[in-house]
Protein backbone atom coordinates (compact mmCIF):
# COMPACT_ATOMS: atom_id res chain seq x y z
CA UNK A 1 0.00 0.00 0.00
CA UNK A 2 2.68 2.18 0.91
CA UNK A 3 4.72 2.24 -2.20
CA UNK A 4 1.24 2.00 -4.54
CA UNK A 5 0.42 5.74 -2.33
CA UNK A 6 4.11 6.94 -2.89
CA UNK A 7 3.93 5.79 -6.49
CA UNK A 8 1.57 8.57 -6.86
CA UNK A 9 3.09 11.51 -5.94
CA UNK A 10 5.66 12.15 -8.89
CA UNK A 11 2.72 11.10 -11.02
CA UNK A 12 0.43 14.11 -9.72
CA UNK A 13 3.71 16.45 -9.77
CA UNK A 14 4.00 15.95 -13.16
CA UNK A 15 0.29 16.34 -13.80
CA UNK A 16 0.30 19.52 -12.06
CA UNK A 17 3.15 20.63 -14.53
CA UNK A 18 1.75 19.31 -17.27
CA UNK A 19 -1.44 21.05 -16.68
CA UNK A 20 0.43 24.40 -16.13
CA UNK A 21 2.61 24.32 -18.99
CA UNK A 22 3.92 26.95 -21.31
CA UNK A 23 2.95 25.19 -23.62
CA UNK A 24 -0.06 26.43 -24.84
CA UNK A 25 -1.61 23.07 -26.83
CA UNK A 26 -0.17 21.09 -23.84
CA UNK A 27 -2.15 22.70 -21.20
CA UNK A 28 -4.88 22.51 -23.40
CA UNK A 29 -4.85 19.08 -23.68
CA UNK A 30 -3.83 17.74 -20.88
CA UNK A 31 -6.52 20.06 -18.85
CA UNK A 32 -9.26 18.98 -20.96
CA UNK A 33 -7.90 15.16 -20.21
CA UNK A 34 -8.00 15.50 -16.35
CA UNK A 35 -11.63 17.36 -16.78
CA UNK A 36 -12.84 14.04 -18.62
CA UNK A 37 -11.03 11.69 -16.16
CA UNK A 38 -12.74 13.69 -13.41
CA UNK A 39 -15.97 13.42 -14.77
CA UNK A 40 -15.76 9.51 -15.74
CA UNK A 41 -14.06 9.12 -12.10
CA UNK A 42 -17.89 10.74 -11.03
CA UNK A 43 -19.94 9.00 -13.16
CA UNK A 44 -18.62 5.36 -12.02
CA UNK A 45 -18.52 6.45 -8.91
CA UNK A 46 -22.07 7.18 -8.60
CA UNK A 47 -22.96 3.53 -10.49
CA UNK A 48 -21.35 1.79 -7.88
CA UNK A 49 -22.23 3.62 -4.54
CA UNK A 50 -25.19 1.17 -3.93
CA UNK A 51 -22.43 -1.68 -4.04
CA UNK A 52 -22.11 -3.11 -0.63
CA UNK A 53 -18.25 -4.06 -1.47
CA UNK A 54 -18.25 0.74 -2.12
CA UNK A 55 -15.59 1.77 0.53
CA UNK A 56 -16.01 6.00 -0.68
CA UNK A 57 -19.21 6.73 1.42
CA UNK A 58 -17.76 9.41 3.26
CA UNK A 59 -17.95 12.93 3.03
CA UNK A 60 -14.71 13.76 2.45
CA UNK A 61 -14.25 11.29 -0.24
CA UNK A 62 -18.20 11.56 -2.02
CA UNK A 63 -17.30 15.58 -2.16
CA UNK A 64 -13.54 15.00 -3.57
CA UNK A 65 -15.36 12.65 -6.22
CA UNK A 66 -18.74 14.25 -7.15
CA UNK A 67 -16.91 17.88 -6.44
CA UNK A 68 -14.27 17.10 -8.89
CA UNK A 69 -16.81 15.73 -11.29
CA UNK A 70 -18.62 18.85 -10.97
CA UNK A 71 -15.70 20.95 -11.76
CA UNK A 72 -14.87 19.00 -14.67
CA UNK A 73 -18.47 19.02 -16.50
CA UNK A 74 -18.24 23.14 -15.80
CA UNK A 75 -14.50 23.27 -17.32
CA UNK A 76 -15.92 21.05 -20.68
CA UNK A 77 -18.71 23.04 -21.21
CA UNK A 78 -17.30 26.37 -20.88
CA UNK A 79 -14.25 24.65 -23.05
CA UNK A 80 -16.97 23.94 -25.55
CA UNK A 81 -18.10 27.02 -25.51
CA UNK A 82 -15.37 28.85 -26.42
CA UNK A 83 -14.68 27.16 -29.32
CA UNK A 84 -14.42 28.99 -32.76
CA UNK A 85 -16.91 28.95 -35.41
CA UNK A 86 -16.07 29.65 -39.00
CA UNK A 87 -12.91 30.99 -37.61
CA UNK A 88 -13.65 33.25 -35.46
CA UNK A 89 -14.46 32.87 -31.61
CA UNK A 90 -18.35 32.32 -30.29
CA UNK A 91 -20.05 35.14 -28.47
CA UNK A 92 -19.24 34.67 -24.51
CA UNK A 93 -22.73 32.59 -23.07
CA UNK A 94 -23.94 33.32 -19.59
CA UNK A 95 -22.27 30.53 -17.91
CA UNK A 96 -18.79 31.53 -19.50
CA UNK A 97 -19.75 35.01 -17.73
CA UNK A 98 -20.52 33.36 -14.29
CA UNK A 99 -17.46 31.12 -14.41
CA UNK A 100 -14.20 32.86 -15.98
CA UNK A 101 -13.77 34.96 -13.28
CA UNK A 102 -13.12 31.89 -10.90
CA UNK A 103 -10.45 30.74 -13.10
CA UNK A 104 -11.62 27.32 -13.45
CA UNK A 105 -7.90 26.05 -15.21
CA UNK A 106 -6.85 27.24 -11.46
CA UNK A 107 -10.08 24.70 -9.90
CA UNK A 108 -8.76 21.82 -11.42
CA UNK A 109 -5.12 22.36 -10.15
CA UNK A 110 -6.69 22.62 -6.65
CA UNK A 111 -8.44 19.34 -6.88
CA UNK A 112 -5.56 17.62 -8.25
CA UNK A 113 -3.25 18.93 -5.31
CA UNK A 114 -6.26 17.84 -2.92
CA UNK A 115 -6.11 14.21 -4.35
CA UNK A 116 -2.21 13.97 -3.91
CA UNK A 117 -2.92 15.55 -0.26
CA UNK A 118 -5.47 12.46 0.70
CA UNK A 119 -3.14 9.89 -0.94
CA UNK A 120 -0.20 11.09 1.02
CA UNK A 121 -2.41 11.47 3.81
CA UNK A 122 -3.64 7.71 3.47
CA UNK A 123 -0.01 6.10 3.26
CA UNK A 124 0.33 6.89 6.94
CA UNK A 125 -1.96 3.55 7.53
CA UNK A 126 0.12 0.88 7.84
CA UNK A 127 -0.56 -3.00 7.72
CA UNK A 128 2.96 -4.70 9.56
CA UNK A 129 1.04 -7.88 8.25
CA UNK A 130 -1.03 -8.83 5.93
CA UNK A 131 -2.93 -6.38 3.62
CA UNK A 132 -5.18 -3.08 4.14
CA UNK A 133 -9.15 -3.82 3.86
CA UNK A 134 -12.08 -1.42 4.28
CA UNK A 135 -15.70 -2.34 4.94
CA UNK A 136 -18.61 0.12 4.68
CA UNK A 137 -20.47 -0.54 7.67
CA UNK A 138 -23.34 1.89 6.91
CA UNK A 139 -24.66 5.42 7.82
CA UNK A 140 -21.49 6.89 6.65
CA UNK A 141 -19.05 5.12 8.69
CA UNK A 142 -16.52 2.46 7.51
CA UNK A 143 -13.81 0.40 8.84
CA UNK A 144 -10.25 0.38 7.87
CA UNK A 145 -8.31 -2.49 9.28
CA UNK A 146 -5.58 -5.37 7.98
CA UNK A 147 -6.45 -8.97 7.32
CA UNK A 148 -3.21 -11.54 7.82
CA UNK A 149 -3.96 -15.07 6.45
CA UNK A 150 -2.41 -16.45 9.86
CA UNK A 151 -2.71 -19.89 8.56
CA UNK A 152 -3.50 -21.79 5.38
CA UNK A 153 -7.98 -20.43 5.24
CA UNK A 154 -7.81 -18.91 8.73
CA UNK A 155 -7.95 -15.18 8.40
CA UNK A 156 -7.29 -12.86 11.54
CA UNK A 157 -7.51 -9.41 11.87
CA UNK A 158 -4.44 -7.71 13.22
CA UNK A 159 -2.40 -4.62 13.43
CA UNK A 160 -4.04 -1.02 13.45
CA UNK A 161 -8.39 -0.27 12.94
CA UNK A 162 -9.79 2.80 12.49
CA UNK A 163 -13.36 3.63 12.03
CA UNK A 164 -14.49 7.03 9.90
CA UNK A 165 -17.61 8.59 9.77
CA UNK A 166 -18.35 11.34 6.89
CA UNK A 167 -14.97 11.19 6.43
CA UNK A 168 -14.37 12.19 9.92
CA UNK A 169 -12.00 9.84 12.26
CA UNK A 170 -14.34 8.27 15.39
CA UNK A 171 -12.25 6.17 16.22
CA UNK A 172 -8.33 4.64 16.29
CA UNK A 173 -7.00 1.16 18.33
CA UNK A 174 -4.97 -1.95 17.62
CA UNK A 175 -5.37 -5.84 17.43
CA UNK A 176 -2.65 -8.31 18.05
CA UNK A 177 -1.73 -11.45 15.87
CA UNK A 178 -4.74 -13.40 17.56
CA UNK A 179 -7.25 -10.62 16.58
CA UNK A 180 -7.42 -9.14 20.30
CA UNK A 181 -7.52 -5.23 21.03
CA UNK A 182 -3.94 -4.73 21.79
CA UNK A 183 -2.82 -0.94 22.36
CA UNK A 184 -4.11 2.38 22.77
CA UNK A 185 -7.90 3.26 22.22
CA UNK A 186 -8.85 6.69 21.41
CA UNK A 187 -12.94 7.30 20.25
CA UNK A 188 -13.93 10.69 18.92
CA UNK A 189 -17.14 12.70 18.69
CA UNK A 190 -18.40 14.28 14.99
CA UNK A 191 -17.00 17.40 16.71
CA UNK A 192 -13.06 15.62 16.36
CA UNK A 193 -13.47 16.16 20.54
CA UNK A 194 -11.78 12.50 22.46
CA UNK A 195 -14.73 11.05 24.13
CA UNK A 196 -12.70 8.09 25.27
CA UNK A 197 -9.26 7.18 25.88
CA UNK A 198 -7.83 4.18 27.45
CA UNK A 199 -5.34 0.55 26.01
CA UNK A 200 -6.19 -2.62 25.83
CA UNK A 201 -4.30 -5.59 26.65
CA UNK A 202 -4.85 -8.71 24.90
CA UNK A 203 -8.70 -7.82 24.65
CA UNK A 204 -9.08 -6.69 28.04
CA UNK A 205 -9.05 -2.96 29.25
CA UNK A 206 -6.00 -2.22 31.52
CA UNK A 207 -5.31 0.97 33.62
CA UNK A 208 -6.69 3.83 33.19
CA UNK A 209 -9.65 5.02 31.44
CA UNK A 210 -11.67 8.11 30.86
CA UNK A 211 -15.04 8.44 29.17
CA UNK A 212 -16.71 12.17 28.02
CA UNK A 213 -20.65 12.08 28.02
CA UNK A 214 -23.02 13.59 25.77
CA UNK A 215 -23.01 16.69 28.43
CA UNK A 216 -19.37 16.96 28.76
CA UNK A 217 -19.20 14.96 32.07
CA UNK A 218 -15.63 13.02 32.51
CA UNK A 219 -15.43 9.96 34.25
CA UNK A 220 -11.82 8.51 35.12
CA UNK A 221 -11.91 4.43 35.79
CA UNK A 222 -9.09 2.08 36.52
CA UNK A 223 -8.92 -1.38 35.22
CA UNK A 224 -6.73 -4.46 36.09
CA UNK A 225 -7.46 -7.27 33.70
CA UNK A 226 -10.67 -6.11 32.04
CA UNK A 227 -12.03 -5.50 35.78
CA UNK A 228 -12.95 -1.85 37.36
CA UNK A 229 -11.26 -1.22 39.74
CA UNK A 230 -13.28 0.35 42.61
CA UNK A 231 -11.70 3.85 43.38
Amino acid sequence: MTIFVAAHLPLFTLLVALVASRHLKIRRLFRLAVAFFLVAHGVLHARFQNNPAYEFSGFLSSSLIFGGAVLGTIYLVVEWTRRPVNGLEVKMLPIQILVHPLRLDAILLAVISIFSFTYAEAAEFHCPLGREVSTNLGQGVSMRTCIWEKEPSVFVRTGPLELIKNGILILKTQTDQAGKLHGTFTSWNDQGEIIENGNYVKGLKEGPWFKIDANGKREDLLFNGGSLVEQ
